[in-house]
């Protein structure tokens, strides 16, 4: 969720302009739960109850992180500087050294490359990995579509480039995963395809 911690070259506030409008409407159109589009808002507008917000409403005097106890705990703090952070970052697999690089300027490159440049190339890219029952992995995908598709229709879209490369490595008994439950949804049968997507989904089943 970094990149929506800050659409302009603050982390604090929420800018006003149109690309600002544009990524929202991306965000919320994002087949994910409710609870991380707002978690994603309120940090954008820098309302999360971090202690130095908690500090300045009153509700607490002592604004410094609890978990390192090294500086005022503000979004920034919470999820780059701090060192404890940095350790879940290092825990889930992404390791790197922010030594020379500050919050402000990893977010702002990530608002860069993963939100204008794809809305300038009308491009996307797919990644699958197929594990065996242990976890090992069996084959791994890694493709490049030059597609102008919205968040729902990419995800549809790498689903059947899933199911295919399955198919073409040999797979047949296959747990599929996706990170948009309306696209899991429809696969499922248990909604409607949108009409913007449900050629894609027809084309999977099939």
């Amino acid at each position: 969720m970094a990149i929506a911690l800050s659409p302009n070259t603050t982390t604090e506030g929420a800018s006003t302009n149109d690309m600002t409008g544009q990524f929202w409407q991306t965000i919320w159109s994002l087949g994910i739960p409710n609870m991380l589009k707002t978690f994603a808002w309120k940090a954008s507008c820098n309302i999360l109850p971090t202690k130095v917000n908690l500090c300045r409403r009153g509700v607490i005097d002592n604004a410094t992180c609890e978990a390192c106890g090294m500086a005022e705990e503000t979004s920034g703090h919470l999820f780059w500087d701090c060192t404890k952070a940095r350790e879940v970052w290092v825990a889930i697999g992404i390791s790197f050294d922010a030594t020379d690089v500050s919050f402000k300027e990893f977010v702002d490159l990530l608002w860069y490359v993963i939100f204008v440049q794809c809305m300038d190339l009308h491009t996307f890219d797919i990644g699958v990995i197929i594990r065996d029952h242990e976890g090992s992995v069996i084959a791994a995908l890694s493709k490049h579509l030059p597609l102008p598709l919205g968040p729902l229709e990419a995800e549809a879209k790498a689903a059947d480039e899933a199911v295919s490369f399955a198919w073409d490595v040999g797979v047949r008994e296959v747990i599929f995963e996706t990170k948009s439950k309306v696209v899991s949804d429809a696969l499922c049968g248990t909604i409607t395809p949108q009409v913007s997507f449900v050629d894609v989904i027809g084309g999977t089943l099939h």
